[in-house]
Formats: structure tokens, C-alpha cells, sequence
């Protein structure tokens, strides 16, 4: 047996060692940088007459003013900017911009009024942000019918 072939070997697998040491060590920091925070979260809701999920206006008249709540819940741990945006049909019927600490909620009554009759999407956006620009972090909507007297 020849005996030069052992360092050779022992070398071997200490570099094979420290190669597998280091890529291990980089792939528990890419983890640990990139991992998914589920306890940071934004709550975005749409509530109806009551207070309640659902219930929302369904069938209105042409010029009649419904009202809808809507809710946004900070659960990030650093204030956010946000905008909300309530569209009917293609038209914006109001803008909201609310900044929330870590843990706060706004809750307020929005309300539009349909000009024209048909079924109309009525279309709760949320942007990150003070402007409504790119796409919305989230978007909420129901159809209602409108017709004449």
C-alpha cells in the first residue's frame, strides 16, 4: 500500500467539509433573511348595514346613495401609509389616504351614489402608500343593480 495517498484524501474531505460547512451556513442565512413574516399582515375589510360581512347594497336607484364600511388593520410592527380607494364602475367615487401605527385600525362609512342604471361593480382598492399608482395591495368588490323609479 502506498501511504502519500492518505493526506491527499484527508485533504480531500476537509475541503468537502468546509465546501458542504459553507454552503449550509449561506443557505440558513438566505432562510432566515428571506423568511416568510406571517404574524405582518395588513386586514382589509368591507362590511355591510350592521356591521356586518355581507348585506350589501344590491339592488338602488338611480341617484340613491348607499353607504358601505370599510376597515384597514395595521399588523406590520411599523407604521404604513395606506390609500383606499371605492370605484363604481369605472369612476372613482372617493379617495381615502390613512396612516396607521403598528397594531391601529380605521374603520369609516363610504358612500357613493349611481348616475346611471345597470349592474355596476362596485370596487374597494388598497394601495400601499399616499397615492393610488401601481397595483393595489388588495381590492375588494360586489355588483349591485340600479334601476330608474
Amino acid at each position: 500500500m502506498n501511504d502519500t495517498s492518505t493526506p491527499l484524501v484527508g485533504r480531500a474531505s476537509l475541503a468537502v467539509l468546509v465546501a458542504v460547512l459553507l454552503v449550509g451556513t449561506a443557505a440558513a442565512i438566505y432562510t432566515l433573511g428571506t423568511a416568510d413574516r406571517s404574524g405582518e399582515y395588513t386586514e382589509f375589510y368591507v362590511l355591510g348595514p350592521g356591521g356586518e360581512a355581507g348585506g350589501y347594497p344590491a339592488d338602488l336607484f338611480v341617484n340613491e346613495t348607499a353607504t358601505i364600511e370599510v376597515g384597514v388593520v395595521n399588523h406590520f410592527d411599523a407604521e404604513r401609509t395606506y390609500t383606499v380607494v371605492l370605484e363604481l364602475g369605472n369612476r372613482t367615487e372617493t379617495t381615502r389616504t390613512i396612516r396607521l401605527g403598528s397594531g391601529q385600525k380605521w374603520r369609516d362609512r363610504l358612500s357613493f351614489a349611481p348616475s346611471s342604471p345597470g349592474e355596476k361593480r362596485v370596487r374597494v382598492l388598497l394601495y400601499e402608500g399616499d397615492d393610488a399608482s401601481g397595483p393595489p395591495v388588495d381590492v375588494l368588490y360586489f355588483t349591485t343593480r340600479v334601476t330608474t323609479r
